[in-house]
């Protein structure tokens, strides 16, 4: 039996590779339900197979490049990279006595970094955002010791899932699709009701409209915007340790 772990790191693993499976999830209940013999006699090893073909590597690194493109776009629509938003002072979700606490921590320990007040970054906002962007990588690399800080690499995870799961969206809805449309031709070529196959069927609509549902009720930029907020808020909490 291959490991997953021996081809990904828990990153990869949790946010790129888990969101690529999610798509195809649909696709393999649905081969599951109607195909349960074959699904069961092949799986296990069409399973090892794809992992030492490199096939789920290919599917991880597809994620991540959707994902990346995506997220540019979402930045434009948000106004900016979250980190930076919560560094500015005309930004509202963060009180301005923590703020102050975090901007003071990192002039003190960013080398040669000179943060913008309020007057300068309401004249220059375009510096300004550099002047946070600056503090922000120095911040990533100062805490990339999960031990140390292992909430802002649970948080970190939880984003690239949830960023990398958003991009893949339009595939998965098509899989989705087809899925249905399989099953529903499915049933129809089959005037008699055959229990071998019928209730897999209905167990695979059932799937397929209940992931749906998922994709389009839960998946969207607010559901990425959420977790951005959250990754953000806690790399910056971590000036306070």
């Amino acid at each position: 039996m291959v490991k997953l772990t021996e081809f990904f790191d828990t990153y990869s693993l949790r946010a790129r590779l888990r969101p690529a499976l999610l798509t195809l999830f649909p696709a393999l209940a649905t081969a599951a339900s109607l195909f349960p013999k074959t699904y069961e006699t092949m799986g296990a090893g069409l399973g090892s197979l794809a992992v030492t073909c490199g096939v789920l590597v290919l599917f991880a690194q597809v994620a991540r490049y959707l994902g990346r493109k995506k997220e540019m776009k979402l930045y434009e629509r948000w106004g900016g990279i979250p980190t930076t938003v919560l560094l500015r002072h005309r930004d509202t979700n963060l009180d301005p006595i923590t703020k102050k606490r975090y901007h003071d921590f990192l002039v003190e320990h960013v080398s040669k970094l000179k943060l913008p007040t309020a007057k300068e970054e309401k004249k220059n906002p375009v510096n300004a955002d550099n002047c946070y962007r600056s503090a922000t990588k120095w911040l990533l690399e100062y805490t990339r010791d999960r031990k140390r800080f292992p909430l802002v690499f649970e948080e970190n995870i939880n984003y690239g899932f949830q960023r990398n799961t958003l991009a893949l969206k339009p595939i998965a809805l098509v899989i989705i699709a087809l899925c249905i449309s399989g099953t529903g031709l499915n049933i129809y070529m089959r005037p008699e009701f055959d229990p071998s196959v019928g209730y897999g069927s209905f167990i695979s609509l059932g799937v397929s409209f209940v992931a749906l549902i998922i994709w389009i009720a839960v998946v969207s930029s607010d559901w990425v915007r959420d977790a951005s907020d959250a990754y953000a808020r806690a790399l910056f909490a971590s000036c306070d340790k």
